[in-house]
């Protein structure tokens, strides 16, 4: 079974039953921005802001290169810490330490700055 959102789709299970809503065009235009700054068809959007979802925008290559890079240096610094503390070599380590926690706060700081583009 595949959950999203609250809802529960069973193996087989096709979304059949259709809900029209009216807007008008400057809502339907705001709901068609924040859907594709999300990466959702209109839909999968409506459906996942209904039942509670919290939605956030794509981020740019950059930032996901940016995240993939201090990441990378963060397993780096601590494999190099770990390798360090296992030859005697405490004070150097706790740079390494310092550094891997360093970019774990910046990965953190990165994805804590994702605007929600739903009311969630």
């Amino acid at each position: 079974m595949k959950r999203i959102c609250g809802s529960v789709m069973g193996p087989g299970e096709e979304r059949r039953l259709m809900i029209g809503i009216r807007v008008n065009r400057k809502e339907r235009d705001t709901i068609d921005e924040k859907s594709a700054s999300a990466g959702l068809a209109r839909s999968e959007f409506m459906r996942r802001c209904a039942l509670g979802a919290k939605i956030f925008e794509i981020p740019r290559p950059e930032t996901r290169e940016l995240l993939q890079l201090l990441k990378r240096i963060s397993g780096e610094a601590e494999n190099l810490y770990l390798a360090l503390i296992s030859t005697g070599h405490a004070p150097e380590a706790e740079i390494l330490r310092d550094m891997s926690a360093s970019c774990g706060g910046a990965v953190k700081a990165v994805l804590d700055s994702f605007r929600p583009v739903s009311p969630v």
